[in-house]
């Protein structure tokens, strides 16, 4: 009986060129049209048949795996027969759903076959070389011990790229191809800027029984960009495996620096931390911290069992960060206003899918130079209108004036002021 199962697009495209690199192969070894046409053919074929198997494996798994099963199951390291799946957060399961399948795009390719079992480079100053000596568990954990960091060169398959500090809180798939396009123009292999910050529960912690679960609190859009602009790569005619060796290479020491995290909030406060102070080039939109502080404030209702007013949830963001929130230079301040601005703007507007696809349109066209990347501008939407059909009529016609076309324009974008 056939399988139920089908490849995508992108993977359909990967087996015609493998298939065509072993015919292409076989006929510069002297081995006739026919037989190297079928060399071809059973290899796609057989390749076919293990992503087919893979899937409905992966998907058996996911099916016998209760939500309490999940809860108490010890993480696991990636192996070559099972990938991340899409963590339960149901604002971005697209945006996850096209980050796992760049990333078996990714591994599907022969550069890349069973990358995260391989070990990290080390430093040998030659084309392929590492760049930071390599990590090693027990010096992870004697590190940990005395200092409560430990830095070292890692596979970045090792990281959990699936699982945030802040679930719930809108992904931009578009913004972080476009700033992976920025970062590493003209395909040549770079590291990340940064070094990777990854929290551990305790100094004791196994680091080798836990890879493939790292969670990163480093912005997860970073390792995310590699992994989309790796995928366009991959999808290039016109790259080349020695291209691709490199960025193997690159993903093979990726400097990562563990820190000792006990629990949810000082995940959360050092993830925000990360956000505020060092990454002004994927700094959260207006539409990102209304959901932050909307989600924040509920889990530490839930926490604390009681109603937190916009006074004592500022006075909390406020307690924790000192002057580093004072100190920066983004709208992030935590006053009382911005709170209350941000969860008025949540519950009012941001709470509706039909508001939200408009404002992803804008994003997507004007990025964070859109007129509505502004919480001033959403507060007074939600001021100057009565109920939410009102409200979806303003989001909808500004977003229809500005992407409408035509000479002279129905509206600009620098002329939607608050």
């Amino acid at each position: 009986m056939a399988s139920k199962w089908r490849l995508n697009k992108t993977e359909e495209k990967q087996l015609r060129q493998e298939g065509d690199e072993i015919k292409s192969q076989k006929l510069a070894e002297g081995i006739s049209e026919e037989d190297a046409e079928k060399a071809k053919n059973d290899l796609i074929a057989e390749r076919t048949h293990e992503l087919k198997k893979m899937k409905a494996d992966n998907a058996a798994a996911k099916k016998a795996q209760t939500p309490q099963s999940k809860a108490k199951a010890k993480a696991k390291p990636i192996s070559a027969s099972v990938h991340p799946t899409p963590p339960t957060d149901s604002v971005n399961h697209d945006y996850y759903d096209r980050l796992l399948a760049a990333l078996q795009t990714i591994q599907n390719h022969k550069v890349f076959a069973r990358v995260e079992e391989e070990s990290p480079l080390d430093i040998t100053g030659k084309k392929m070389s590492g760049v930071q000596a390599v990590f090693n568990n027990d010096e992870a954990k004697l590190a940990l011990s005395g200092g409560k960091a430990y830095g070292a060169a890692c596979n970045m398959f090792w990281l959990d790229i699936v699982t945030s500090s802040s679930p719930g809180v809108p992904m931009d798939e578009e913004r972080v191809r476009r700033w992976a396009r920025t970062v590493f123009s003209g395909g040549r292999a770079a590291h990340l800027r940064e070094m990777v910050v990854v929290g551990v529960p305790a100094t004791d912690t196994d680091l080798n029984a836990s890879k493939g679960s790292w969670k990163q609190v480093t912005p997860e859009e970073l390792t995310h960009s590699i992994i989309f602009y790796l995928e366009e790569l991959v999808l290039d005619d016109k790259t080349t495996d020695e291209t691709l060796k490199e960025w193997k290479a690159v993903l093979l020491s990726t400097p990562v620096m563990f820190v000792v995290l006990d629990g949810d909030d000082a995940h959360y406060w050092e993830a925000y931390e990360q956000i505020v102070q060092t990454h002004d080039t994927i700094r959260r939109t207006a539409r990102q911290w209304t959901h932050e502080l909307t989600i924040f404030k509920e889990r530490k209702e839930a926490e604390l069992g009681e109603s937190l007013t916009v006074k004592k949830l500022a006075a909390i963001y406020k307690d924790r960060m000192g002057k580093t929130a004072e100190s920066t230079k983004s709208e992030m301040g935590h006053s009382d206003q911005f709170i209350n601005d941000c969860l008025k703007v949540y519950e009012k507007l941001l709470k509706n899918d039909y508001i939200n696809g408009k404002l992803d349109s804008l994003e997507k066209k004007f990025g964070l130079d859109s007129c509505l990347n502004n919480l001033s501008k959403l507060r007074v939407i939600v001021e100057k209108t009565g109920n939410l059909k009102e409200r979806q009529w303003v989001i909808a016609w500004i977003e229809d004036a500005l992407t409408a076309g035509g000479t002279p324009p129905l509206l600009t974008n620098d002329a939607v002021a608050a």
